[in-house]
């Protein structure tokens, strides 16, 4: 496989598993998802920030997170991505995305949205592309 052909379908990997990341954590709050699912999105030694005061490190907390205290939370998330900008660089690789996302809580009659950016890293493993840090960047 050539370089050219190799650096595209690295990137279309990395795109599979922002996309897998939407379905799954719009999934667990369906219950269509389970957190097992989420090994197959982040690195063992993950980070996710979505703001100064809610940051998770390690597959566990980012599991926690998104299979336990989110759902106990919403009833609802949607997410949408797009614009996406990555750059690989041999076994890793950084990209930025827009991001569009609802969430309802269980308590509220309707959704809220929030629109922004990630910035994210990523990371090859033996079993393929996985996020190592997503940063949400708030517009």
């Amino acid at each position: 496989m050539s370089d050219r052909n190799k650096l595209r379908e690295d990137i279309e990997d990395i795109i599979q598993v922002k996309y897998l990341y939407g379905a799954v954590v719009d999934g667990l709050c369906k219950g269509t998802h389970q957190a097992s699912d989420l090994v197959r999105v982040f690195s063992d030694d993950a980070q996710v920030i979505f703001s100064p005061t809610a940051s998770f490190i390690g597959l566990p907390a980012i599991k926690q997170t998104f299979a336990v205290d989110t759902p106990a939370r919403s009833k609802m998330m949607w997410h949408s991505f797009s614009n996406p900008r990555i750059k690989v660089d041999g076994d890793t690789a950084k990209g930025d995305w827009l991001v569009q996302a609802f969430v309802q809580p269980h308590d509220a009659d309707a959704p809220r949205q929030t629109i922004g950016a990630y910035e994210e890293k990523y990371v090859r493993t033996p079993k393929g592309w996985r996020i190592s840090s997503l940063i949400l960047h708030r517009s």
